[in-house]
């Protein structure tokens, strides 16, 4: 779920469900969340990584603006990696703990269209948000 607090308040503004994810036999590790990444804003768009689904954005009153599934690999404590926007475009790690199936993307803001994906060959899981 995506909640919208009012920053002067903390009441809240709006709730939207998340896309379905499929967590497959992996599940969820017991010391993490599905809510571990940190949704990114412009202040108009709010984008969100969905661990097992993928990339999910809404506009700041909450309405949806897109989806885009992506390819969801193991990954021992789940995914943590929050969506970095700048111009115009969303970074998303993709990690796995399978050597050759990491990678990073780069996603259009406004239309939600992949743009890009690299593998990360040399490198397994991690947790980190992309800079």
């Amino acid at each position: 779920v995506l909640v919208c607090l009012d920053p002067a308040t903390g009441k809240r503004r709006w709730a939207r469900p998340a896309p379905e994810a499929d967590f497959g036999k992996e599940g969820v590790h017991e010391e993490s969340s599905a809510a571990a990444s940190t949704p990114a804003t412009d202040g108009r768009t709010v984008v969100v990584f969905v661990p097992g689904y993928g990339l999910w954005a809404t506009d700041a009153a909450g309405k949806e603006r897109w989806r885009l599934p992506l390819p969801q690999s193991p990954n021992l404590h789940g995914k943590a990696s929050s969506p970095v926007l700048h111009d115009g475009r969303i970074f998303q790690l993709l990690d796995s703990r399978r050597m050759g199936a990491a990678s990073l993307c780069a996603v259009d803001l406004r239309t939600g269209k992949l743009l890009w994906q690299t593998v990360r060959r040399e490198v397994g899981e991690s947790w980190s948000t992309p800079v």
